[in-house]
């Protein structure tokens, strides 16, 4: 993994909690990690699974952390299905702020419209950003007018996939998809529009519950917009 540098905050409470849990010493969760900055994630994670860290479940972690982001791939982050809830978007804001990524792929996780500011904080922190997955995480409309306040702004994302189909083993996880639906679609069409500089060029909503009247919606933006090439 292309582990960013950075120093963990001593009196954050993902380090509380492993104080709490007794897990000090050369052998306690955060030596497994190469990096304290994944330690601090680690245990944020923890706090969204309402779990106590535990060696077993840190090697756990850091083996698909290391499955999904191998070397030749410096500047794409992969932290699909890791159980990533509201807490520890909100940690990957601050440790990995100003990184080189240029892809983020938080799919199939536990975000949930909570998330959404949260998420909207962490695209900011990483200003090359141009790629955004975060299908299957039971995103609703309420979340979807939070992601489009981003995008009225936003000129460096070009791709967001809010949908997408499952891949293998997901189902088998508890896959939730993303239920856009017409209520959220339509803000998100509208913060596009409003855009002077949109980057946006593809936005993948399949399976996100849209409708007849979404098509519509889509079909009246896209009578307008230039930018928008893939669907």
């Amino acid at each position: 993994v292309a582990i960013p540098k950075g120093g963990r905050q001593p009196d954050s409470p993902q380090a509380q909690q492993r104080q709490r849990a007794g897990l000090g010493g050369q052998n306690d969760v955060a030596s497994i990690f190469k990096d304290p900055v994944w330690a601090e994630v680690y245990a944020a994670c923890c706090c969204d699974a309402r779990e106590a860290p535990s060696i077993e479940a840190a090697r756990g972690f850091r083996d698909a952390l290391l499955a999904q982001n191998p070397d030749t791939r410096p500047q794409r982050l992969s932290l699909r299905g890791l159980r990533i809830g509201p807490t520890t978007v909100s940690c990957l804001g601050l440790q990995l702020k100003d990184r080189g990524y240029t892809r983020l792929d938080l799919s199939e996780n536990m975000l949930g419209d909570h998330a959404a500011l949260a998420v909207r904080s962490l695209v900011r922190a990483l200003p090359r950003l141009r790629q955004l997955y975060v299908a299957g995480n039971l995103i609703t409309a309420e979340g979807a007018q939070e992601l489009a306040e981003e995008l009225e702004a936003n000129s460096t994302l070009e791709v967001l996939g809010l949908g997408g189909a499952a891949e293998p083993g997901a189902l088998s996880r508890g896959f939730r998809p993303n239920v856009i639906g017409s209520d959220g679609l339509r803000p998100l069409l509208g913060a596009l529009g409003r855009n002077p500089k949109p980057a946006l060029t593809s936005l993948n909503l399949c399976q996100t519950s849209l409708g007849a009247e979404a098509g519509r919606h889509l079909a009246a933006f896209l009578e307008n917009d230039r930018t928008l090439l893939n669907l």
